[in-house]
């Protein structure tokens, strides 16, 4: 559900987690004065997603005694990944991703337009 902020006209401003066909109906929990919606507050807490990098796949991961040749390998290509100590493979961006995993011929089916 989403979150949404207030005040009221004593100034008291708060936030509330309501479904969408209640965000018109507010009243401080202070005074019990009906509030408008507080826009600017809003877009101030608003966080920008932009992803959950590094990314971990054990997909695109090695052998634990193949990871110096899979990073030489992907280095002669012009691709720069990291491994973790069991094989995974750290990708750090989704740009490194598409590229190593087009390197590989690995396909995600679950991906977007841009995704290999």
């Amino acid at each position: 559900m989403p979150n949404y902020s207030y005040q009221c006209e004593n100034g008291h401003e708060w936030d509330s987690v309501k479904p969408m066909a209640m965000r018109d109906r507010a009243f401080c929990p202070q005074c019990g004065m009906p509030g408008a919606r507080n826009w600017r507050r809003e877009l101030l807490n608003r966080r920008i997603y932009k992803g959950v990098w590094p990314v971990l796949s054990d997909a695109a991961g090695v052998h634990p005694d193949q990871i110096p040749e899979a990073k030489a390998r992907a280095a002669a290509r012009g691709v720069k990944i990291d491994f973790t100590s069991d094989g995974r493979a750290i990708f750090e961006s989704p740009r490194q991703r598409r590229e190593y995993c087009r390197l590989r011929g690995l396909r995600d089916m679950n991906g977007g337009y841009s995704d290999p």
